[in-house]
């Protein structure tokens, strides 16, 4: 399935290599730019739960913006910086995780993802190898850089 939307949706990987000036991809900065320049930039909330709980565990310090700041302000600063609009979990996406066509893994954040970006008929912007090849099955948009 072959997609020319301009929606984009930024998984965890991405708005964490977006906030650190990470990615140099030319296709994936032009979806950006494209997906910006009609305020259809997405950032699902499960992506603040990945971000805090990869804090609390020692996988991750937050620096980019200031020091020492909690994730739920880190999230609110990168999605205001990157002039995107969360996206809060519903009860139908929160379903919609688990109607998906199957197979896909067991990740509740990435189904969650993956569902939000199905409802809204986007892309994805992500590194993640189960995503992006579950978008080669032609069951989701995805852009990888």
């Amino acid at each position: 399935m072959v997609r020319t939307l301009t929606a984009l949706v930024l998984d965890t990987c991405a708005v964490l290599d977006l906030s650190a000036d990470l990615i140099s991809d030319l296709r994936a900065l032009r979806a950006l730019h494209d997906a910006l320049s009609v305020r259809a930039v997405y950032v699902p909330s499960i992506v603040a739960l990945e971000i805090a709980q990869k804090v609390w565990t020692g996988r991750l310090q937050l620096a980019a913006f200031q020091q020492h700041v909690k994730p739920a302000e880190w999230f609110g600063a990168v999605v205001r910086w990157l002039d995107a609009r969360e996206l809060p979990l519903t009860s139908a996406g929160a379903a919609a995780a688990y109607q998906l066509p199957e197979p896909f893994h067991r990740d509740p954040a990435d189904r969650i993802i993956v569902g939000e970006a199905r409802a809204l008929d986007a892309q994805i912007l992500t590194t993640d190898r189960k995503i992006l090849a579950y978008a080669g099955a032609g069951h989701v948009g995805a852009i990888g850089y």
